[in-house]
């Protein structure tokens, strides 16, 4: 073999594996959560840690969670829900929201849950607003999840209506953005960001995600989600960023400072690894 082509192929293999490498590490990385979540939630029920978002964040990933898993955590969410005769909160509605997401990622339905529809709430724009900005994102989000009926554009509507001026959103509606809050909007608003009104929004809302100004764990994953959502590269200082929190077990903590590791920190960042990994 001429030695120019040996040479040509030996520098393309160099540059192949040197890109499959990070993917390499990052798998593991990924498995080493998952593996971490289903040791310590291995009864997934309905809650807002160690429930739906536990689920969702093991049906992202590519480690072979058993299905035996996700079927535990619907039959505990069918005996809670016959319990409560089909109302999960009678004003918290990020309850159904959040469900709904959880059965989407399992490909359940929340239409017929031991018998009761767990979509029809989230036909109720002012129940589901009642809770402020919070709860119309992750109204939109579950209702995009599932592709259930509901107040869609009216939703869209409230979450453009609560943008700041600077661009961005925070929970208040005054201030400064916060990444945590603009990032949860503009995963809801994903769906809809080559509409006229939403694409300004979301380009406007870009400088908030890239700051680097993060106090924890789960800003960096929701940073992480938002920018996946909208098809922008994640920059591997993001990544890096997030892996500081890492624990040796795979689990994640919430501050730099902490000690022990957090359930909660652990499933928001296994969701945003299923992201750069994917």
């Amino acid at each position: 073999m001429n030695w120019v082509i040996k040479k040509f192929i030996c520098t393309i293999t160099v540059f192949v594996l040197a890109l499959c490498l990070p993917l390499t590490v990052m798998a593991a990385e990924t498995d080493a959560t998952a593996k971490y979540l289903l040791k310590e939630v291995p009864e997934p029920t309905f809650d807002s840690v160690g429930g739906e978002w536990t689920v969702v964040a093991l049906a992202g990933s590519s480690y072979n969670v058993p299905d035996k898993y996700f079927e535990t955590y619907y039959k505990n969410l069918e005996n809670i829900v016959k319990e409560r005769e089909g109302v999960l909160d009678e004003e918290s509605y990020t309850e159904y929201s959040r469900v709904i997401i959880a059965l989407s990622s399992i490909d359940k339905s929340a239409l017929d849950v031991a018998g009761y529809d767990l979509a029809k709430p989230l036909t109720d724009f002012d129940k589901i607003t009642a809770q402020g900005l919070n709860g119309a994102i992750y109204a939109l989000i579950a209702l995009d999840a599932g592709g259930y009926i509901g107040p869609r554009k009216q939703l869209r509507e409230y979450i453009l209506q609560k943008e700041l001026p600077s661009g961005g959103w925070n929970f208040t509606g005054k201030g400064e953005a916060d990444p945590d809050m603009t990032a949860m909007a503009v995963q809801a608003l994903s769906h809809y960001r080559f509409c006229s009104d939403v694409k300004p929004a979301i380009e406007h809302a870009m400088p908030v995600l890239e700051k680097n100004d993060y106090e924890c764990s789960e800003s960096i994953s929701q940073v992480i989600n938002a920018l996946h959502s909208v098809d922008a590269e994640i920059p591997a200082s993001l990544t890096e960023e997030l892996l500081k929190y890492r624990i040796n077990d795979g689990s994640f903590k919430h501050c730099l400072d902490d000690d022990e590791s957090n359930i909660m920190s652990t499933e928001q960042a296994l969701m945003a690894l299923n992201k750069i990994s994917s």
